[in-house]
């Protein structure tokens, strides 16, 4: 599968604190190649930051990314894509606040950093990504943006 630099996925996944999660999260060089739990930490990343209302702010965030980074090492460092069986990775928000994921048996209070055993509340809204979905989706789109450089280059 295609390994991305940070150059190729900037242009296809940027958001405004993108630089930022580099940084602060994944702590790589702009030539470096993704692993791919840090191409999906980015895609989450991406969602999050869509989804998180005030008050939660960017080292929220950051700090719950440095939370799930694990799990998504373990779940996509060594991916077989020729495997149809894979096991479900999902993380999961729910009302904009609390995140879960797999192998998680607590949801992370973004605002806080506390981990819940249980919601406070039933959620009033959900979103669910699976990690898997999105690790090959986003390679199918940066071999294509990678193809469009090398036909741009020739």
């Amino acid at each position: 599968m295609t390994k991305p630099n940070i150059g190729t996925v900037r242009k296809v996944l940027y958001f405004e604190q993108f630089d930022s999660v580099v940084r602060h999260v994944l702590s790589i060089g702009e030539d470096q190649e993704l692993e791919p739990h840090e191409q999906v930490c980015l895609y989450i990343a991406r969602q999050l930051f869509g989804c998180l209302p005030p008050p939660i702010g960017e080292a929220d965030i950051h700090q719950a990314l440095k939370e799930i980074l694990p799990t998504l090492a373990c779940a996509l460092d060594e991916i077989d894509v020729e495997d149809v069986e894979l096991e479900t990775a999902v993380v999961g928000v729910a009302d904009g606040r609390y995140i879960t994921w797999t192998s998680q048996d607590t949801f992370l209070d973004v605002a806080t950093g506390e981990k819940l055993e249980f919601l406070p509340r039933p959620p009033m809204t959900t979103i669910s990504i699976d990690v898997y979905s999105v690790y090959f989706r986003m390679q199918e789109i940066y071999k294509a943006e990678l193809e469009q450089e090398h036909a741009n280059t020739t």
